[in-house]
């Protein structure tokens, strides 16, 4: 029952309002969105094949990528993600996540040096733990708090965002409850 959320009027409509957001900014093709949703029966036939321990650990693990970003002769932007490995240091203080990171680097012979061009959140953490390292924000957490003040602020005049929104947060703070018990 709980996958047949997606397969919803509103949920459809709340997917395809943003999708139609970004597609004006891109002047591409429209699409009907639906089509891509799966159908809500093989999606759950597959969650039961998870392992039912799974669900009975609190698994609060941190992961660390490192992705190296390259600019071809054709101006082609390449990215191979080297690693994504689990943060298994204690706590995430600021000595401790450039100790991680560096480690983390020095398995693949490389170091943060002045060439080197690190793209990361704004986290205070995140600027004092790279402190040294040729710093550019990323565009995804820039966008993400972009987002997170539409939705979550009520005078940005996204009133039916904000609504759609809402409903969204109290389904998956529903599946929360319902993977702890």
């Amino acid at each position: 029952r709980p996958f047949e959320i997606a397969s919803g009027v509103g949920f459809k409509q709340f997917i395809q309002m943003i999708y139609n957001a970004g597609r004006l900014s891109l002047n591409s093709r429209s699409i009907e969105i639906s089509v891509f949703l799966p159908h809500p029966t093989p999606v759950s036939r597959k969650v039961d094949e998870i392992p039912y321990d799974f669900f009975n650990r609190n698994l609060d693990i941190h992961f660390c990528s490192v992705t190296i970003c390259a600019i071809d002769s054709d101006f082609y932007l390449n990215s191979f993600c080297l690693c994504c490995k689990p943060y298994t240091l204690e706590n995430q203080t600021t000595p401790n996540v450039r100790t991680f990171v560096d480690e983390l680097l020095l398995e693949y012979g490389l170091s943060l040096n002045t060439n080197s061009l690190i793209v990361r959140d704004n986290e205070p953490k995140m600027i004092a733990a790279l402190r040294g390292a040729n710093r550019v924000g990323c565009s995804d957490h820039y966008n993400n708090k972009i987002l997170e003040h539409s939705f979550t602020v009520s005078k940005s005049r996204c009133v039916e965002v904000v609504e759609a929104f809402d409903i969204i947060k109290n389904i998956v703070a529903s599946f929360r409850r319902s993977h702890r018990q």
